[in-house]
C-alpha cells in the first residue's frame, strides 16, 4: 500500500465518474488523513467521507480510521485503480516490486511495534560505530541429538521432549522489517513508505504565520542532513501543551546541545516542487532517541 498523504472532497451535484483536470481538483477542499480523522471522533456520519477523490488523479478514496495499533489513513476503493497520469500509480507498482524483493512492510504500526522497530535500529546504527572485537566469542549452539526412524524429530541436548524439538523456517514467517535510513540514504526506493530515520538534531524552525504554524526539523549523520516537515495538521493535534515543548525543544538545540533521535518519516512526493520530502505527522513519532519529547525535556531540566 502506498500513503496517500492528502485527498480531496468533491462537490455533491459532481457526476460520480467525472474526470477531474488538474486545475479543477485545485480548486476542492484539500484534507489530510489527520484532519479526517478529527471529524470523525467529532462527526462519525458527516457527508465529507462520501465524497472524498484522490488530489492527483480524481478516482474515488475511502477512509480508514486510525486506532492503537495502526495510523489513519487513505486507500482506493476495492478493484479500483489510480489513473495512468497519476504520480501515485507508478509507486504503487514500484513499492510492490521492491515488496517482493526485500520483503519490508509498510510501518502503520503500533507504539509497540515502533519502539522494537527503533531498538533495531539504535542496534545496527551503534553496531557499525562500535564492531565487535575480531577473535570475540561465536554465539554457542545448542547440540542436537541425531534422530532415528524410531524418533523423527530433532531433540535439543539437555531435553527428553520432541515437542521441543527444532521449529523450521517454513513453520514460522518470519516477520518482514521496516525501512531504515541514515542522512543521505533516502532514494527512490522509499518514495510513498514510511521511514524510520536515525541522527543527530541540530536545528529546529518554527514558523507562526497568523493563526498557522509550521515546523522543520535539521537532521545529521556523517556530514549528510535531511529536513523533516511538519505536516500541514501536526499543530492541530489533541496534544495540550506541542507548542511549547517544541519551543523548549528548539531553547535547548540552539544552545549546541544536539540530541540523537529516531523519526518516524513518511517520504511522500511533493507535486508542487516535483520532488520527495520528509513529512512528519505526529508528535509521537520522534524520539531521543527512544523515549518521548516531554520525557526528554523533563530531562534536561
Amino acid at each position: 500500500m502506498v500513503l496517500i498523504p492528502t485527498c480531496r472532497v468533491k462537490n455533491k451535484n459532481h457526476d460520480a465518474n467525472k474526470d477531474y483536470t488538474l486545475a479543477e481538483l485545485q480548486q476542492l477542499k484539500e484534507y489530510t488523513p489527520e484532519k479526517l480523522q478529527e471529524i470523525k471522533i467529532k462527526d462519525p456520519e458527516n457527508d465529507v467521507f462520501d465524497n472524498l477523490i484522490c488530489s492527483v488523479c480524481g478516482i474515488p478514496l475511502e477512509f480508514k480510521q486510525g486506532s492503537s495499533k495502526r495510523r489513519a489513513h487513505l486507500s482506493t476503493w476495492p478493484n479500483t485503480n489510480h489513473k495512468g497520469n497519476c504520480d501515485l500509480i507508478r509507486l504503487a507498482s514500484s513499492r510492490q516490486q521492491s515488496q517482493k524483493a526485500t520483503g519490508t512492510i509498510n510501518t502503520l504500526l503500533s507504539s509497540q511495534d515502533q519502539l522494537k522497530e527503533r531498538k533495531y535500529l539504535l542496534k545496527k546504527i551503534h553496531h557499525k560505530i562500535t564492531p565487535p572485537k575480531k577473535g570475540s566469542p561465536k554465539k554457542r549452539r545448542r547440540k542436537v541429538i541425531k534422530t532415528d526412524q524410531s524418533n523423527p524429530s530433532p531433540i535439543y541436548a539437555g531435553t527428553s521432549d520432541p515437542k521441543k524439538a527444532a521449529t523450521t523456517s517454513a513453520d514460522k514467517k518470519r516477520k518482514p522489517r521496516s525501512n531504515f535510513r541514515i542522512p543521505g540514504e533516502l532514494d527512490k526506493s522509499v518514495v510513498g513508505k514510511s521511514v524510520f530515520l536515525y541522527g543527530i538534531l541540530s536545528k529546529v524552525n518554527l514558523k507562526i504565520t497568523g493563526n498557522r504554524m509550521s515546523m522543520n526539523l535539521l537532521v545529521e549523520y556523517n556530514n549528510e542532513s535531511e529536513t523533516i516537515y511538519s505536516s500541514p495538521d501536526f499543530f492541530n493535534s489533541a496534544h495540550v501543551g506541542l507548542i511549547d515543548r517544541i519551543k523548549a525543544l528548539r531553547s535547548i538545540v540552539e544552545n549546541k546541545d544536539n540530541p540523537e533521535v529516531t523519526i518516524l518519516i513518511d517520504y511522500i512526493p511533493d507535486s508542487k516542487k516535483g520532488e520527495a520530502r520528509c513529512t512528519l505527522y505526529d508528535e509521537s513519532n520522534i524520539r531521543f532517541p527512544l523515549g518521548q519529547l516531554g520525557v526528554y525535556l523533563n530531562s534536561q531540566n
